[in-house]
């Protein structure tokens, strides 16, 4: 009987510790994903530009609200929108490919995030090349 009741403990109390860290990697997120979504579409809008001077292609940067824009190419018609969800915190995206979402993993000291692609880390330049790819080839 003790060692049930042992096992009831000990497994509310990895229950518990689960739910505390969940908790305080959402926080986290919370706090980090705003600066890193502004990051993001800083690029965006900066590479739009760079892309401009020195090739045929003309991408226009838009930004919808401050937690949504989009990059049209203005010869193909081709759009990539994203939308930050401050609530999960993630980036939502459609792409002419389809949808899906960015993610954020919170580094293992809990002093920054990264973003996440289908389960892979990105770096801020990758994931702009990525989608940017999307609407130029």
């Amino acid at each position: 009987m003790q060692t049930l009741i042992a096992e009831i403990n000990r497994a509310a109390e990895l229950k518990a510790a689960e739910e505390y860290c969940f908790m305080e990697t959402q926080k986290i997120k919370r706090s980090l994903a705003p600066a890193q979504f502004e990051a993001f579409k800083k690029a965006c809008e900066t590479e739009c530009e760079n892309i401009g001077k020195v090739s045929p292609v003309q991408l226009h940067f838009e930004e919808e609200s401050p937690h949504e824009f989009s990059v049209t190419n203005l010869r193909s018609g081709k759009v990539v929108s994203f939308r930050y969800d401050p609530d999960v915190p993630c980036i939502h995206f459609e792409t002419p490919k389809g949808t899906g979402h960015i993610a954020f993993h919170v580094s293992a000291d809990g002093t920054m995030l990264q973003f996440v692609l289908s389960s892979i880390p990105k770096f801020v330049g990758e994931l702009v090349h990525r989608f940017f790819q999307m609407i130029t080839g």
